[in-house]
């Protein structure tokens, strides 16, 4: 009788132990971190970000807004991420652009950004650039 007690007792404290530890699902949540960009400028948790920190005078902005960007196969792969338009001449933007230089933004635009699921810098990149340089640019938010 005593065996199967010690059995009893132990069983009930492994279920006890298993029903207290964090599931699959809870242990692989992961929180955004705000440093670079606040959580309300993303709205797909489950997709990387693309930041582009810009102006309304800049001629490579345009360049990368009007022509690099809207290639289609660039286009399809954006598709895939959160993309945010900061102006660094509007207060939103001079309020955050500030918080890209430890990812490599020294006050060159058009500056890229790419942030992982958790608001983590995976790469940079200052300045206009071709359409297939652009495309492995981004490729790094998937890699």
């Amino acid at each position: 009788m005593k065996t199967n007690a010690k059995i009893l007792i132990t069983s009930l404290f492994a279920v006890i132990m298993l029903a207290m530890m964090p599931s699959k699902a809870q242990a692989q949540t992961k929180t955004f971190d705000e440093k670079f960009l606040p959580k309300s400028y993303v709205s797909d948790a489950k997709k990387p970000v693309l930041v582009m920190l810009t102006a309304t005078w800049c001629p490579p902005c345009k360049t990368m807004k009007n022509q690099v960007m809207k290639n289609e196969e660039v286009k399809k792969v954006m598709e895939k991420m959160n993309v945010v338009f900061l102006d660094v001449d509007t207060e939103e933007g001079k309020k955050l652009a500030p918080g890209f230089t430890e990812a490599g933004f020294e006050n060159g635009i058009p500056f890229f950004c790419i942030l992982d699921t958790e608001g983590k810098p995976v790469k940079s990149m200052i300045g206009s650039t071709s359409e297939g340089n652009f495309l492995k640019f981004l490729s790094a938010a998937f890699e």
